[in-house]
C-alpha cells in the first residue's frame, strides 16, 4: 500500500477538469507512472482544489483516486516548479519521502522531464492528459 500516480492519454473529452470519480475513461492509455512522489502529488493536488474548490473533502486531504485533466500550461507551471524545486513539500501516511537524497532528485527530476514531454506530444496529437492517484 503506498501513493500509486498514474497520468493516462485519451480522445475522451471530459465533462470538466477535475473529476470525483475513480472511473476512467473508456480509451484511456497509460502514459506515465510514479510511486510514492509526494511533493508531486502535492502540486496535482493543488491544481485540483485551485478548480474544484467547492466540496473538498477533509478527510486525507480529499484527493485520491480523482482526475485532474492537463493543460499545456500546466505543464509548464509544473516544469517551472520542478526547475525551482518548488513543488510543495507534502506528507502522508502513505506517501513516503519526498527525496531520499540529490541522487534521488536528480532521477525524480528526470522522470519528471519525460513525463512533461510525453505529455505535451500527446496533448499536440489531440490527446486529453489526465492525472490521477490511489492511496
Amino acid at each position: 500500500m503506498g501513493l500509486d500516480q498514474f497520468a493516462y492519454k485519451t480522445k475522451t473529452e471530459a465533462d470538466s477538469l477535475v473529476s470525483r470519480t475513480d472511473a476512467q475513461r473508456q480509451d484511456s492509455e497509460l502514459l506515465h507512472q510514479w510511486r510514492k512522489h509526494p511533493d508531486l502529488h502535492g502540486w496535482m493536488t493543488d491544481l485540483f482544489f485551485d478548480r474544484d474548490g467547492e466540496g473538498a473533502l477533509e478527510c486525507f486531504g480529499g484527493f485520491n483516486s480523482d482526475t485532474v485533466d492537463l493543460t499545456l500550461a500546466n505543464l509548464d507551471d509544473l516544469e517551472q516548479a520542478i526547475a525551482n524545486r518548488d513543488l510543495p513539500s507534502t506528507e502522508g501516511f502513505f506517501f513516503g519521502e519526498s527525496y531520499e537524497d540529490e541522487d534521488d532528485r536528480t532521477w525524480r527530476n528526470a522522470d519528471d522531464a519525460a513525463f512533461i514531454k510525453n505529455a505535451r506530444e500527446a496533448i499536440q496529437q489531440g490527446y486529453h492528459v489526465y492525472y490521477t492517484s490511489s492511496w
